[in-house]
């Protein structure tokens, strides 16, 4: 999913109609996994978005905030107090049902093409949390949130940054298109930008989250202790930014990259 020759990432090129079928693909794929299912849904990120992104960032009250790809709007529940406006867009139907947000919130379907139909320099805040390589055309979509965001505006970014198979086969808990977005790819995209500050961590090493899967029921990124025993791993591990990990060795090391941006 990544042509390292000409360092590009695939999707990035694609002409309007490539990009409608994508889309058409990934509407509903995250629902489809088990999230639609709100009596048994619960979000599984809330320690290690507070950690890596909430608590180090400066959020006045009176924010307004949009949370893009963000389902039924829980990545944003330990900020709300600080909400005046929460903006959420979403292409599922599904996540719609949940009224948690709805005295504070407009919700947004989004345009296949990736275009933002909101003002420049608009957010206060801008969530971005595993949703970019879920996108074909990831450089578009990302020019149009630090479009949005005001300057002195921050934006959270989390995404994989390893490959996560064979695309063009049905792949256990994955949706039918994402794909890992290459360190070296995000590292270019960024760089084309001017940010008063940026800094990353990486996480989800890849020893640790094999054996929290044995534990039925587990959210180990909602468990503070996990979390900074994950983060301490994968920055002991941080040379291993391989893409691509085929034996074992080369396995061992964080598999994503969690991002604070400030315009």
């Amino acid at each position: 999913m990544y042509d390292y020759e000409n360092r590009k990432l695939i999707g990035d090129d694609f002409n309007q109609a490539q990009i409608d079928e994508w889309f058409a693909d990934e509407v509903d794929g995250y629902a489809n996994l088990g999230a639609k299912d709100l009596d048994k849904y619960i979000y599984p990120y809330h320690k290690l978005n507070s950690i890596l992104g909430f608590n180090r960032i400066k959020l006045n009250s009176g924010s307004k905030v949009l949370a893009f790809g963000a389902a039924y709007g829980d990545e944003v529940a330990p900020i709300l107090t600080n909400i005046s406006e929460l903006t959420l867009i979403d292409t599922s139907s599904h996540f719609e049902s949940n009224n948690e947000f709805v005295s504070k919130t407009i919700r947004i379907k989004p345009n296949s093409s990736g275009e933002i139909s909101l003002p420049d320099h608009q957010f206060d805040l801008i969530t971005c949390f595993g949703v970019l390589h879920h996108i074909p055309n990831v450089s578009f979509v990302f020019s149009e949130l630090y479009r949005c965001l005001k300057p002195g505006g921050y934006l959270l970014l989390r995404e994989p940054i390893v490959s996560m198979g064979d695309s063009s086969r049905p792949r256990k808990g994955l949706t039918k298109r994402e794909r890992g977005l290459p360190y070296s790819y995000l590292m270019d995209l960024f760089s084309k930008y001017e940010f008063s500050h940026l800094t990353f961590n990486f996480w989800s090493f890849s020893l640790l989250s094999r054996i929290s899967r044995f534990f039925a029921n587990f959210k180990p990124f909602n468990s503070t202790v996990f979390v900074y025993m994950d983060i301490i791993a994968s920055y002991l591990m941080s040379f291993n930014k391989s893409y691509h990990r085929g034996g074992f060795f080369s396995r061992i090391g964080p598999t994503a990259i969690f991002v604070v941006i400030k315009k």
